[in-house]
């Protein structure tokens, strides 16, 4: 994950020179440095909002923290532009919505798988599970009833930073024990990265 700004050490799109180290695209042609921070040009490619942006730090909150984020210098805004309708042309511009986590609280309980009025309350003596931190919260009997639930418990987790479960033999135990975790806010439900390319419909 990089800007592809020439700040980085990295290729700028204007001349791909490799080490620059704050000059601008044209450093070695005109001798001409990179102007201000603020008034920098940049087209993000992959980021949180995809598009034209002027200013460094405005560029780095879009595309940091983003898996295969990707910006670039512009030497200004005609050229920032056409770069990133070619990006969207050739099906590479992405908007990404990063991974979420909402902690919840004893007031959730109600909502949870396990404690919906559909889910299942027997038998006491069985293999259920806590899944603590995962897509769907909540507490589970593992038998052939489990795909009721709409996850398998390996996709309720899998792919999930931190993703955790826990088998208990009874289920006044997983009870027992998911409630006190959610009444000091270690259940987290985690919303993972979105990933949508971007069209070119009725871009020119």
């Amino acid at each position: 994950m990089s800007s592809q700004d020439s700040d980085k050490g990295v290729p700028c799109i204007e001349c791909q020179c490799k080490d620059c180290q704050c000059h601008c695209h044209c450093s070695g042609a005109t001798g001409d440095e990179l102007p201000p921070p603020d008034e920098r040009w940049y087209s993000v490619v992959v980021g949180r909002s995809p598009g034209v942006v002027q200013g460094q730090d405005h560029a780095e909150r879009n595309w940091r923290g983003v898996s295969g984020g990707a910006a670039f210098y512009c030497p200004d805004r005609p050229s920032a532009e056409q770069h990133f309708v070619s990006a969207l042309h050739r099906g590479e511009a992405v908007h990404v919505i990063p991974e979420v986590r909402i902690r919840l609280g004893s007031q959730d309980r109600a909502t949870l798988p396990g404690f919906r009025v559909h889910d299942p309350y027997s038998p006491e003596n069985a293999t259920w599970v806590v899944v603590s931190v995962g897509r769907e919260p909540g507490i589970y009997l593992i038998d052939s009833s489990y795909s009721g639930y709409g996850l398998t418990l390996t996709s309720n987790v899998n792919g999930v930073s931190g993703g955790h479960v826990i088998k208990f033999k009874s289920r006044s135990a997983a009870v027992e024990e998911f409630e006190r975790m959610l009444s000091v806010s270690l259940i987290v439900r985690v919303v993972t990265e979105v990933r949508a390319v971007l069209m070119s419909d009725g871009v020119e």
